[in-house]
Formats: structure tokens, C-alpha cells, sequence
């Protein structure tokens, strides 16, 4: 399954399992229709804004959308923590003066 094929079914499954409307999740109805069948690939910030919408993180439905592509969730993830562990970027410290979100 292409990416952007997986994508959209991630996020369809999500929606109707949350019980939303094409339209509760992003600017229109035909809009969701058109990711949902990947004749439309949305930008990183539609994308985050599809997330928000359907209360989950943005890695959630792209995890979710490799896994529809046939690699296992669990494999992602190792490789995923592995690769930020050799840039410095998993298990950092928080930095203690910035304000809590």
C-alpha cells in the first residue's frame, strides 16, 4: 500500500472509530473525502490540524499509517528511539526553567 494510500486510511479508521463526520476533522467534507482516498496529500500543518482534531498526536496516524503499509508498529518504533538516540534527541533532560506547557 502507497503511503499516502495508508494515510488516509489511518486516518478514516480513527475517525469512524472516534465517530466523527468527514467534516468535524478538517476544513470540509470533501476535503477529508479526498485525503482519506489519497487523491490529496496534505501539508505537515493540515496534517497536524487533522490530528488535533481527532485528539490524537500527529505520530499516531503516521505510525498508524506505516503500519497500514505493512511494517510492524513495534519495529517503527525501535528504529525510531534507536535514530534519535544517535542524534542526542531521546531521553533529554527537560530543560527546568522553561515554563510548564
Amino acid at each position: 500500500m502507497e503511503l499516502s494510500d495508508a494515510f488516509g486510511t489511518t486516518v478514516r479508521k480513527i475517525r469512524l472509530s472516534k465517530g466523527l463526520a468527514q467534516d468535524a476533522i478538517g476544513p470540509s467534507q470533501a476535503y477529508i473525502s479526498e485525503i482519506e482516498r489519497a487523491i490529496k496529500s496534505p501539508t505537515l500543518e493540515k496534517m497536524q490540524g487533522i490530528a488535533d482534531a481527532l485528539d490524537v498526536h500527529l505520530v499516531t496516524i503516521l505510525i498508524g499509517a506505516f503500519a497500514e503499509s505493512g511494517q510492524p508498529p513495534t519495529e517503527l518504533l525501535a528504529l525510531v528511539k534507536k535514530q534519535l538516540r544517535a542524534q542526542g534527541l531521546w531521553d533529554q533532560e527537560p530543560d527546568k526553567s522553561a515554563a510548564p506547557v
